[in-house]
Formats: structure tokens, sequence, C-alpha cells
């Protein structure tokens, strides 16, 4: 909605801003989470040894990629859905806002459901409800796509499906996985982060080598992501169950 009043040089300028406040913010407000005991010195050779460590960890590598592949599929909506959404079926930019806003909604809503089921349902069941519901929203994509009934009002609804799903994994895969790194926290969550973006920053050139003629590409990458995350999902929770049996 900026782009219309101020071009793209000034969302660039907007988000400049917003990042700033946001860095500030964290610097002022949010204390160190990691009580002092538990830090530990050793610099590099410290963090490359809990690297180390952590890659030899089945569970987590699993979890991890799981996230990466989740997070890919996010990725391929998110860079495909301007094409889609406004070049394919015309949105306007309020339009397009919209369809955004909901997928927003959706993950704080999945959030919201999901910290009420701490501790009544299991984090790896959960992973498989939202793994399905991004398979789901990418399948409903594919076929809204094949059979040329790809409207605004369902191209929104798939999004807000396929929002919702994404932070369900993401959320339950990032808690599970870092739970495995609970002896170098910070490793972990850097690890986990490296993995979770490089997965993300492949499947954008994916869905643009398709071409922007069709919706397919962007839903048969939502899928595969989906796919492989459920994979992944099934091998973390296997690795676990037997952990807990000893």
């Amino acid at each position: 909605m900026l782009t219309e009043h101020v071009g793209w040089r000034g969302v660039l300028a907007a988000l400049g801003v917003v990042t700033a406040l946001m860095f500030v913010l964290a610097l002022l407000l949010i204390p160190e989470t990691l009580p002092l005991a538990q830090r530990h010195d050793g610099g590099l050779r410290r963090a490359l040894s809990n690297f180390a460590r952590l890659g030899r960890d089945r569970a987590f590598i699993l979890l991890t990629i799981m996230v990466a592949c989740n997070f890919g599929a996010l990725l391929a909506y998110i860079s495909a859905a301007p094409f889609v959404g406004q070049v394919m079926l015309g949105m306007s930019p309020a339009q397009f806002s919209l369809s955004f806003a909901s997928g927003a909604v959706a993950m704080v809503l999945t959030n919201f459901i999901n910290s009420r089921m701490a501790g009544r349902v299991p984090p790896t069941r959960l992973l498989f409800v939202g793994t399905t519901l991004v398979g789901l929203a990418g399948c409903a994509f594919a076929t809204l796509a094949l059979t040329e009934a790809l409207s605004i009002p369902a191209f929104i609804a798939c999004a807000f499906v396929m929002s919702g799903g994404v932070a369900l994994v993401s959320a339950n895969g990032t808690a599970l996985a870092l739970g495995l790194a609970d002896y170098a926290r910070g490793s972990g969550s850097a690890l986990l982060g490296c993995i979770q973006f490089l997965g993300g920053s492949l499947t954008p050139p994916i869905v643009g080598a398709w071409g922007d003629h069709t919706a397919v590409p962007m839903a048969t990458t939502i899928i595969v992501g989906a796919v492989c995350a459920c994979a992944c999902a099934v091998g973390a929770a296997t690795v676990l169950r037997r952990r807990a049996r000893g």
C-alpha cells in the first residue's frame, strides 16, 4: 500500500526505519535470557566443537532440515505471490496486502492455539498437523491452478491455511531442536537459523526459473517442501521415541 504513495524507495526506507526501531527496542528492553552460570567461554573453538556435536545428533539434524524445508515452502509462496496475485489474478495493492495480512493473522492465531496445546498434545503430533496443512494448501493451489479456477478469495484462503501450518511447524520444530541443544543453546540456535535460511534461499530461484505465467511452480514447490518436512518429522519422532524408551 505504501508503494502507491512513496514508491519502492520509500518502502525500503520505511523498512529501514522499522528495523532500526526494532534494534533499539531489543537493545534497551530485552535482557539476556541465558543465565550467567550457563554461559561458556572458549570462543570459536568451543563453538566449532558444539557444531560438530550437534551435527552428530540425528534428531537435531532432522528437525533442523524439517524447519528449513518448511521455511523453503513459505519463501516459495512469498517469492511467487506478487506474480500470481497481482499479475495473474489482477489483485489491487489493497487486496494483495490483505492476502499477506491474512497470513499474519493465521500465524498469530495458530501460535496462540499452539500455546494452549503445549503440555497436552505432543509437539511431534503438532508437527504432523502443521506439515499436513502446508501440504493441503499446496495441493489446493495446484488443483486450482491446473483447473484455472484460482480466484482472489481462494488465493487468500490457501495462503491463510499454509501460513498457519508453517507457524505450527516452525514453533514446535524450533522448540524440539533447541531442547536437544540444551548444552549449547547459542550454537544450536545459530546452526538452526543458518540452515533454515539456506533452505529458504533455495526455493525462490527454483520458482522463478519455472516462469511467472502459472501458479503451478509455486504450488509444486510448496508441496515438495511439505512432504520433505513431514518425512523429517517422522524420522525425528522415531529417533526421539527410541531415546525415550532407552
